[in-house]
């Protein structure tokens, strides 16, 4: 997409990079300008040309750190004031001269004569991203810990904003929704670096670039926003483990490695962090979380210990790494098959709280 026009008879025009990269918006009288790490965005800056020519401001400048080798913000750092650009060396004047020649030394661009000193940010400046399990921001918090901004959203990514007072004193905003996706206010789309998101729709503006090669359907976003997710709107991946196919995964392991089997093998994904747990009945842990221990019956139910469980294993090592049992899902097969295996009396009792696929007693 190259342009697009409000109802107001706005015109919007995106300008790309060889790679495809979108690297400035124009609307109105506004430029943005993007800067990219890879296929990460990495800064935003803005300049009026109507507050620049009376003076008014200087714009304003974001950069964005992400989780290593991710799309998963972590951090803003807004500055009242665009970023300065270095005009284009006149080779031609400078080699005449230079009597023909041309000096590196003497190029503005290489030298740094054009480029003024960089401030030092202010922590002031700096919002810190709370994501949930799919790296969907939630909420931006300010230095001191409080909440500048918080979003709400429909399944497909459309979001209803929220800015306390003390964000907008401080300017915060966050157009990232979706990993790897950047709402633009002017078309209410997603810029997803190889097209364009619609979140009203659920689904791609335009077709899949590498065709078949990312699916049947060309302008499918994914089988469903909760668990997967496409960041370079090429081809959908799985962003959080599913609990009863890592607990198959993780019996279909037990059995090629040999020896006993246990009857129960279990697993939990916290869906915050996409973190996998998983436990065997019969390793009986004795260092029992608190929470864990608490909501066990204080005498079996069943013909083994309250410990036995594969479901204990596997929730003690979540709640003791810090997970909050509201972001569980908990799946259990039979080992030797890995067919669905439902909670126990004693577990349906344990774990009666938490989000359990396969079923309890």
């Amino acid at each position: 997409m190259t342009a697009a026009t409000d109802h107001d008879g706005i015109t919007t025009t995106f300008s790309y990079d060889p790679l495809g990269r979108r690297i400035a918006k124009r609307s109105g009288d506004a430029t943005t300008l993007f800067g990219w790490d890879g296929d990460v965005l990495a800064f935003e800056s803005t300049q009026s040309t109507a507050a620049l020519n009376e003076q008014q401001g200087q714009g304003w400048s974001v950069h964005y750190i992400h989780e290593r080798d991710s799309f998963v913000p972590l951090v803003q750092i807004r500055q009242p004031r665009a970023m300065a650009l270095s005009e284009t060396t006149d080779v031609k004047a400078l080699m005449e001269f230079n009597g023909g020649v041309y000096d590196i030394e003497q190029d503005p661009l290489w030298n740094g004569e054009q480029r003024s000193v960089p401030r030092a940010f202010d922590r002031k400046e700096m919002a810190f991203y709370q994501c949930d399990h799919l790296g969907t921001p939630q909420e931006l918090t300010d230095h001191e810990g409080s909440i500048a901004w918080s979003a709400q959203y429909k399944a497909w990514g459309e979001a209803r904003e929220a800015i306390s007072e003390a964000g907008r004193r401080a300017g915060f905003r966050n157009p990232i929704r979706f990993q790897g996706q950047y709402f633009d206010e002017e078309t209410g789309l997603h810029y997803n670096r190889h097209r364009y998101f619609d979140p009203h729709a659920g689904r791609f503006a335009s077709s899949d670039p590498i065709k078949l090669a990312g699916g049947f359907n060309l302008y499918e976003y994914a089988p469903n926003p909760v668990q997967w997710l496409d960041s370079l709107g090429l081809q959908r991946s799985k962003g959080c483990p599913d609990a009863l196919e890592e607990a198959k995964q993780e019996a279909e392991r037990l059995r090629a490695a040999g020896g006993k089997l246990p009857t129960a093998t279990c697993a939990m994904v916290n869906r915050r962090t996409g973190k996998v747990y998983t436990g065997t009945s019969g390793t009986k842990p004795t260092n029992i979380s608190g929470k864990l221990g608490a909501s066990m019956p204080t005498s079996s139910l069943e013909g083994w210990d309250t410990n036995n469980c594969a479901e204990i294993d596997a929730g003690n090592k979540a709640l003791k790494d810090g997970s909050s049992i509201v972001d569980l899902d908990v799946a259990t097969v039979y080992t030797k098959s890995g067919e669905s295996m439902p909670c126990c009396r004693n577990c349906s009792v344990t774990f009666k709280n938490f989000k359990v696929f396969t079923g309890k007693r």
